[in-house]
């Protein structure tokens, strides 16, 4: 649209002479005429509003908000002020919320902005903008004011809108100043409804919330009756009720009459076993208040101490509360009342209780619906009863009768502890050997440490397999595995020791009873079969001997301390099949972790070693060794090759990386991965049973060579053995050592005798297999017997020297600081030289002579002016010289 410049310049001319209210004129005509631009209605708009012609602003800036993007934030602002100069409160907030929206707003918008919010009661709004204004003037006494006069009045509104946690906010950061009193009275009274509001809802992050406004209540109203019982309700929540009782009773103090506090006190002190006080709280409550809650507080209360009457008759007065209605049926059957008509579940428990288990039949089927359990334990605890009522009329079905009571209580709840092995028993003599021992392993799982559950299971499995009632694999295994926990358990042994006091009135001394768990194991050893337990030779006898000494092993070092449900503590003896049956296997890693000073042993009977471990304590080296080396389970043993190698069959054989028999066979080492600092897993079961094969070679080596004429090749395999796996375990120096003194042992021993050829033989074979840092002593001693054999051959048979000579000559090389080994050889080669120049060998004995000279020329640099020596020599010399003459000079050719 084309404009004329008319109006807008003579506007111009006349602001340039200082005139305003004319220019405004000019520039309003020019306006009707939709003849000015944007600069123009921006003059326009700053002349209205500087003349204070609010309604021309409002027309000249209405067409700038949306005309000028660059400069719509401040038009706004400018529109919004006219507006507001207009009383015109409602539009005027809108455009100054777009321009501080904007991000362009300068310190006035946001001061307007706040003052026009405030006065249309939208005060956080006021808030907001002069909290920025603070940001951009901290500490601005008169912002400081009018922050705190719109947060106060912005918490108002909410308190009575019950927004109590947004008005805790803005009242709580407005409390320090000095233009708004805010009391602290008035601020806990917040907290405090805003935590009544928040637990309204039983949510439990809506719990936490409402706790810290108790909190923050107590530190501004410390005393206040409703804070201490706030509290009190949170400390009894979280279980510290001696704490809880202290605050209700500083608010009972303040607030005496209150029953919301003093029932709160009685509960509470229920829960500190303080009955009869909460009692005699909760019924002058009752009397006083009624209600439903209190009648059902106090007749809780009165199940407890056992007046069920009492009980029965305030559920009656609580026929609405479904609580009260299961109550009250359980009350019926524990006050003696007789079965109604109607089926309901205490109904069946009277009809049981009155003997006609029959008719409660299917409740029984039914009764494990009940959640808390107490009807299952109910009928379970009738049916018992019944049971060993039927059982002492054994002459007829009773026992059979019985039987079947038991297992039906069985499947309604666990037998009790210290009742299972009666029942049980009672179930083995009528021929349930199976339900029997499932009712101990119940009964076990709950205490392992129980050594009447544990043997009465070992009897009834011992008598069933014997019967042939249940399937020999797994029960002779469960069979030996019960036997051995009983075997060398002080307990037990304590309790048969008193029962036998009791039975024969006299005191049994302890020397009778020591040697008892090893006569028990002889006889268990008879009534076992002698078949192998499984296809790879381990019998039950075998079985047998290592859980027990595994269980003597761990008896010595105080057994396995070990903790219930229920807090109390024990200690189990057993060995290590018992061990795993009873999922005992992590805590007996941890067990083995904290013993600083537990023998070996312990380690290796807890595991496949074990076997090679009661054969060794037997003397059967030989099946030890069987045993130890091969350690693999029968998946293992049929699937896996066999290692190749010249050494294979002196090692060790295990299981494979991925075996899943290993920790059940080896619970010792089964923890490892959870245990750094533990045996070691199956790395540390290689290691010991490599060690432990070792010590038996090296007890086979030493076991043949104290044999009368031992066998050398079978002590050369041994021994041999020995030190390939020392080279393996660390122990190769060691090792070497214990070798090397068994052998200079027995080889004295041999000299001693005149066994010199053994001697010889032993010493020969040994040598070659030691290490340079251990042939010394052996050198040694070779050399010594060397010399002894040439010396007794010499003076037995003086035509034969050669094999004197030879020996003499190995003996001076082994040890030629030997005195008379040398002396013996130069005498040994003279007297060869004097039989072989008889013989007509010259030239023989000229060679024997120089070799004999060669030799005393090397004694006397060890042994300089040694005058048997030198005389010998002397005469070798001599003889020399004798064949030189007849001879002629040369060498020994020809």
């Amino acid at each position: 649209m084309e404009t004329s410049k008319e109006g807008p310049a003579d506007a111009y001319a006349r602001i340039r002479m200082g005139e305003i209210d004319g220019p405004l004129a000019d520039l309003s005509a020019a306006m009707r005429h939709r003849t000015l631009d944007s600069s123009d209605l921006w003059v326009m708009a700053c002349i209205a509003l500087r003349k204070g012609a609010w309604g021309s602003a409002e027309t000249a800036l209405c067409e700038l908000v949306d005309d000028d993007p660059s400069r719509s934030a401040l038009a706004h602002g400018m529109l919004a002020f006219a507006l507001e100069m207009q009383g015109k409160s409602a539009e005027a907030l809108r455009y100054y919320r777009v321009a501080v929206e904007g991000g362009q707003a300068g310190d006035a918008v946001f001061y307007h902005h706040g003052l026009v919010a405030y006065r249309l009661g939208r005060y956080d709004e006021s808030v907001a903008s002069w909290s920025v204004l603070l940001q951009r003037h901290p500490g601005h006494s008169e912002l400081n004011e009018l922050v705190a006069y719109a947060r106060y009045a912005a918490g108002r509104v909410l308190i009575e809108r019950e927004n109590y946690e947004a008005a805790i906010q803005q009242l709580a950061a407005c409390e320090k100043s000095p233009a708004v009193a805010v009391p602290k009275e008035a601020l806990a009274e917040l907290h405090l409804h805003a935590a009544a509001q928040l637990l309204s809802g039983h949510d439990p992050d809506k719990d936490q919330r409402a706790w810290r406004h108790v909190v923050e209540a107590s530190k501004r109203r410390p005393g206040d009756p409703r804070v201490l019982y706030r509290l009190a309700l949170r400390e009894y929540a979280v279980g510290a009720h001696s704490r809880a009782d202290q605050l209700l009773a500083r608010a009972a103090q303040g607030r005496p009459d209150d029953p919301r506090i003093r029932y709160a006190q009685a509960v509470c002190r229920v829960r500190l076993g303080e009955q009869d006080d909460a009692a005699r709280e909760l019924t002058a409550l009752h009397e006083k208040e009624g209600g439903e809650r209190v009648a059902l507080a106090l007749a809780a209360s009165h199940i407890r101490a056992g007046r069920w009457d009492a009980a029965r008759t305030l559920l009656l007065t609580c026929p609405q509360d479904p609580r009260a209605e299961a109550l009250l049926a359980e009350c019926d059957y524990r006050s003696g009342q007789p079965a109604g008509e109607e089926a309901g579940p205490w109904s069946a428990a009277c009809q049981v209780r009155e003997g006609r288990v029959e008719a409660a039949s299917e409740v029984i089927r039914r009764a494990d619906a009940d959640p808390s359990g107490r009807l299952q334990r109910e009928l379970a605890l009738l049916l018992r009863r019944a049971a060993l009522a039927a059982a002492e009329n054994a002459e007829t079905d009773g026992l059979s009768r019985a039987a079947d009571l038991l297992e039906q209580s069985q499947r309604l709840a666990a037998v009790p502890t210290g009742f299972a092995h009666l029942h049980a028993i009672v179930l083995a003599l009528d021929g349930r050997f199976p339900a029997a021992v499932r009712m101990l392993d119940a009964a076990c799982e709950r205490d392992p440490a129980d050594h009447r559950q544990a043997h009465t299971l070992a009897l009834i499995l011992l008598t069933a397999l014997r019967a042939e009632a249940v399937p020999p694999k797994p029960g002779w295994q469960r069979c030996v595995a019960a036997w051995g926990a009983v075997l060398h358990d002080e307990a037990f042994w304590a309790y048969r020791r008193a029962e036998a006091e009791r039975r024969y009135g006299e005191p049994v001394p302890q020397a009778l009873v020591a040697s008892l768990p090893i006569e028990l194991q002889r006889h268990l050893e008879g009534l076992l079969p002698a078949a192998a337990h499984d296809r790879h030779r381990i019998t039950v006898l075998s079985l047998l001997q290592r859980e027990a000494e595994a269980a003597q092993a761990l008896a010595d070092t105080g057994g396995l301390p070990i903790r219930h449900d229920d807090g109390r503590r024990a200690t189990l003896v057993c060995g290590p099949l018992r061990l795993v049956e009873l999922g005992r296997t992590e805590l007996f890693g941890s067990f083995l972790d904290a013993q600083t000073d537990a023998p070996p042993r312990l380690t290796r009977l807890f595991s496949q070693l074990g076997f090679a471990e009661t054969r060794l304590a037997a003397g059967t080296v030989r099946e030890a060794l069987d045993a130890a080396l091969d350690l693999r389970c029968p998946s293992c043993r049929g699937h896996a090759p066999d290692a190749s190698g010249p050494d294979a069959a002196r090692r060790p054989r295990l299981c494979g990386p991925d075996c899943s028999t290993f920790g059940a066979l080896n619970p010792a080492y089964a923890a490892a991965p959870a245990r750094p600092a533990g045996p070691g897993g199956p790395g540390g079961l290689a290691r010991d049973a490599h060690a432990l094969v070792m010590d038996i070679w090296l007890l086979l080596g030493r076991n043949a060579l104290s044999a009368a004429k031992p066998d050398l090749r079978w002590v050369h395999e041994c021994l041999g053995a020995a030190i390939v796996l020392s080279l393996e375990t660390d122990r190769y120096w060691d090792t070497q050592q214990a070798i090397v003194t068994m052998v200079r042992e027995r080889a004295e021993g041999m000299r001693d005798n005149d066994r010199l050829d053994e001697a010889v033989a032993l010493l020969e074979m040994v040598h070659t297999k030691t290490g340079a840092n251990h042939r010394e002593p052996l050198a040694g001693l070779l050399s010594a017997v060397l010399t002894d054999r040439a010396i007794i051959a010499v003076n037995g048979n003086a035509e034969r020297l050669d094999g004197p000579a030879d020996d003499l000559r190995r003996a001076v090389r082994l040890n030629p600081y030997r005195l008379n080994a040398q002396v013996s050889l130069g005498a040994v080669l003279r007297m060869l030289a004097h039989r072989k120049r008889f013989a007509g060998s010259a030239q023989g004995a000229r060679r024997c002579l120089r070799e004999a000279e060669t030799c005393l020329a090397a004694a006397l640099a060890l042994w300089p002016g040694e005058q048997t020596l030198e005389d010998l020599r002397k005469g070798v010399q001599d003889d020399l010289a004798y064949l030189a003459d007849l001879l002629g000079p040369g060498d020994d050719e020809g």
